[in-house]
């Protein structure tokens, strides 16, 4: 079929860029495994702040809504995911029959635990921002006004 033979086409042109782009298929394998890894961790997050609030579900029911709510979180709109998360949220809740303000009440935990969990890494950069940093002024190659060159240093 000729639909088939040009998704087959397709499929090949972009892994071939995607090999281009990551170095190779290894650098693709580490990236999609730690990518599952992370999306998992997340997931896990999720459900743990589901149970903090008591949401009565089970757990596959709680993966679910996790996997929904963790891809909302991704949605480039408000900060750090809040707005599309807890949207998502409630309305999984609400198709699930667990209740919307259930929903709202485990991904704001969630919210929460995130931003705890960033809370260390702001502290280092807060810190590496009020440090004074060391200047290194290169020096020109030529001295217009001599037309004496100067060797420049390499700084490794």
């Amino acid at each position: 079929c000729a639909a088939s033979a040009r998704l087959r086409r397709a499929l090949r042109r972009e892994l071939a860029h995607a090999r281009i782009a990551f170095g190779g298929a290894g650098v693709i394998a580490y990236v999609t495994a730690t990518s599952i890894v992370v999306v998992a961790c997340h997931a896990a997050t999720f459900v743990v702040a589901c149970l903090a609030v008591g949401v009565p579900a089970s757990p596959p029911q709680l993966v679910a809504v996790a996997l929904l709510t963790v891809l909302a979180g991704s949605v480039p709109l408000g900060i750090g995911g809040w707005g599309p998360r807890e949207t998502v949220a409630a309305w999984a809740f609400a198709m699930l029959g667990l209740g919307a303000a259930d929903g709202v009440a485990a991904s704001t935990a969630f919210g929460v635990l995130a931003t705890i969990a960033v809370l260390p890494g702001a502290a280092v950069l807060a810190a590496s921002a009020r440090r004074p940093r060391a200047v290194r002024v290169a020096l020109p190659a030529e001295r217009p006004e001599t037309g004496v060159a100067f060797r420049q240093e390499s700084s490794a």
